[in-house]
Formats: structure tokens, C-alpha cells, sequence
């Protein structure tokens, strides 16, 4: 066949490659697992939208595993 191809891209980048003719397939499986580092300086208060990118991180953490998907390495 001519013009085939296989890519694994993540799906944020499916909207800039609308130009083409492309078929899509979900993979499942097997899942993505990152780990993820957060320093902060010791200081009582964070800046705000330091406060604000954490509370969102350690929420969306929280949701995933409510959901049975567990992350390595959270928490340190």
C-alpha cells in the first residue's frame, strides 16, 4: 500500500495533524505511567499559582487512583 503509516502520538497533537487523511486508534494498553517531581522552596506560603498548579496536581493524582489507576512515586 502506498502512503501507510503507523505513528503513537498523544492525542493533544491529533488536532495539528487534522490536514491529513488519518484513522485513528485508541491504545489502551499498555498504560502511560509518569513520574513526576515538584520542588518548592521551604517557605509557609507558596506563591499562588505555585499553590494553585499543586492543589490541581495532588487532586488530579487523587482522582486517577480513585478511579484504580495508580501512580508511582506520589507523594515524594
Amino acid at each position: 500500500m502506498d502512503g501507510l503509516g503507523v505513528s503513537a502520538v498523544p492525542r493533544l497533537v491529533l488536532p495539528l495533524m487534522a490536514f491529513g487523511r488519518l484513522v485513528t486508534r485508541p491504545l489502551n494498553d499498555p498504560g502511560t505511567v509518569r513520574k513526576l517531581a515538584v520542588y518548592a522552596p521551604r517557605t509557609p506560603v507558596l506563591p499562588a499559582a505555585s499553590a494553585y498548579f499543586l492543589h490541581r496536581l495532588l487532586h488530579t493524582i487523587a482522582a486517577a487512583e480513585d478511579d484504580g489507576n495508580e501512580h508511582e512515586g506520589q507523594g515524594e
